[in-house]
């Protein structure tokens, strides 16, 4: 053999070396960082399920035409489905417990599948809603809780509304991108063959996506508590630079103390503990207020093009309201996510200023007649708005309760989320008994008022009555700590069984 062949065998050799290393490399890398594997996983799994849940305000119209059904009616078979999202939780999270995230994940695309198919082959609307409202309900919230809490146990402690916030991203972006699919298949083949298409699309998306849904590392599972409570003084404002310092030093100090302590011991509080934890009165001031903004949630993803419909508005025009509002909603999200951990003040006032937002645009909405100025409301609304109410309430109560009450104080914030989008569609009565929705209008400005004080009385409660549980400043401080620690790492997935850490254990309450 010549010395040039053998040079060249030799050369390409050294590149196939190096191309193997690269290649190890980026796939330990990946490894490493397979937390935000999983979550952009779930950001393309929601874009699908979410993206046709939330179109069903154009099959609100196709259905009212062909059934010849009134708003209130109808709208019941939307909000049913985007209610059991959250209220289903309590079978959700035992099967979770029992057959792990994956599974369920997997059981969920086929619930969801299996509902938009034969929706597409019933005759009579009264069987829609077990069809759509009841499976694809029930399908969609094996999804999300499998989906959330996988993330959760990835990025347990400052990274936490990041993530969950990049994931829920993907149910606006659905809602952009499926309204349009969805009225341009209607247009073309009518809303029947629209779900078939839709269905194979969910299919083909989500299978994929979910085979990524593997366990973290064990050593990732550190129950993040909250920090200990500040000692007598030191809350006080700290005179000097260097003063300063010194406290951000030793709560850094004392964080990291109490997580060495987290992993040494797992021990998990009582079902006595848990039903406490469960019957805090601020707990159900917060989760009454949001309750009650998921409602006007409903009245947006469900009503709101029948409203412009009844203001005069064409179905284009209210497919491009819907269009803008949705890609208001992707930026709001991202922001949120972006910048949610990094806030000086607790994430609780967010919901406060959506609530005075919301009761803006309502008002508005009562005297909007142009395209231009409906646009403009679609921007306020989803960027400041909906993005809020769409993606902190299912990590809201981490930093307001801290991580340990967190767990099961969760549960009841979401599934009274669930509740608030179901009895949205109370909202849809108002056309069907006026012809009109201002007395929904009306409504919602009255309920996000009162959320407002509900909101504020979360706070004020616990430092006059119950000062053990007003952890939502030290919890502050500690995300601020941790974010200026670094990025948070995330471990490859694990063959060995997870421990038994679920975010929403409400059934083992019970």
């Amino acid at each position: 053999m010549s010395r040039k062949k053998i040079a060249k065998i030799s050369t390409n050799m050294d590149a196939l070396q190096r191309a193997t290393e690269k290649l190890k490399k980026l796939m330990e890398l990946i490894n490493a960082r397979w937390g935000w594997v999983v979550t952009l996983s779930a950001f393309f799994i929601f874009l699908t399920c979410f993206g046709t849940l939330y179109s069903f305000g154009i099959l609100l119209i196709e259905l009212q035409e062909e059934f010849g059904s009134g708003a209130s009616e109808t709208s019941w078979i939307g909000s049913i489905a985007i209610g059991l999202h959250a209220l289903g939780t309590f079978v959700s999270s035992a099967l979770v417990r029992r057959f792990d995230n994956r599974p369920v994940a997997i059981a969920g695309i086929f619930l969801c599948f299996g509902s938009v198919i034969v929706t597409s082959l019933m005759p009579l609307l009264e069987v829609l809603y077990f069809t759509f409202g009841v499976v694809y309900g029930v399908g969609i919230n094996f999804i999300v809780i499998s989906s959330i809490n996988l993330i959760l146990r990835y990025f347990p402690t400052k990274n936490c509304s990041r993530a969950t916030g990049v994931a829920l991203t993907g149910s606006t972006v659905g809602m952009l991108v499926m309204n349009q699919v969805v009225h341009h298949l209607i247009v073309a083949w009518g809303w029947r063959n629209m779900l078939r298409v839709v269905g194979a699309i969910l299919l083909i998306v989500s299978v994929p996506c979910v085979s990524t849904y593997s366990q973290p590392s064990s050593k990732n599972l550190v129950l993040a508590d909250s920090i200990a409570p500040l000692e007598e003084g030191e809350g006080k404002e700290k005179e000097g630079v260097d003063e300063e310092k010194k406290a951000l030093e030793e709560e850094k100090q004392r964080l990291k103390e109490k997580e060495a302590e987290a992993e040494e011991d797992e021990a998990k509080p009582s079902r006595c503990e848990r039903l406490r934890n469960m019957a805090y009165p601020e707990l159900w001031f917060l989760s009454v207020g949001i309750m009650g903004c998921c409602m006007t949630l409903t009245f947006y993803y469900v009503s709101m093009m029948s409203f412009m419909t009844t203001k005069g508005f064409d179905k284009s025009d209210s497919t491009l309201f819907m269009m803008v509002l949705a890609i208001a909603e992707v930026v709001g999200k991202v922001i949120i996510a972006a910048v949610a951990d990094s806030l000086p003040f607790p994430k609780l006032y967010l919901f406060v200023l959506a609530s005075l937002l919301g009761v803006v645009v309502m008002v508005v909405l009562l005297f909007a007649t142009s395209l231009g100025l409906m646009l403009g409301l679609a921007v306020v609304c989803g960027l400041l708005v909906m993005s809020v109410f769409d993606t902190l309430p299912f990590s809201i109560c981490v930093e307001v309760f801290g991580s340990t009450r967190g767990l099961d104080t969760s549960s009841v914030v979401i599934i009274m989320n669930g509740v608030g989008l179901i009895l949205g569609s109370l909202l849809g009565m108002s056309v069907d008994r006026t012809g009109n929705y201002d007395s929904a209008i009306f409504a919602s400005v009255g309920i996000y008022c009162f959320s407002i004080l509900l909101f504020l009385a979360v706070p004020i409660y616990q430092r006059l009555f119950a000062k053990e549980r007003y952890v939502m400043v030290r919890n502050r401080r500690k995300a601020l700590l941790l974010v200026a620690d670094g990025p948070e790492r995330t471990f490859a997935p694990s063959l060995l069984p997870s421990p038994e850490y679920i975010y929403l254990d409400i059934v083992s309450v019970v």
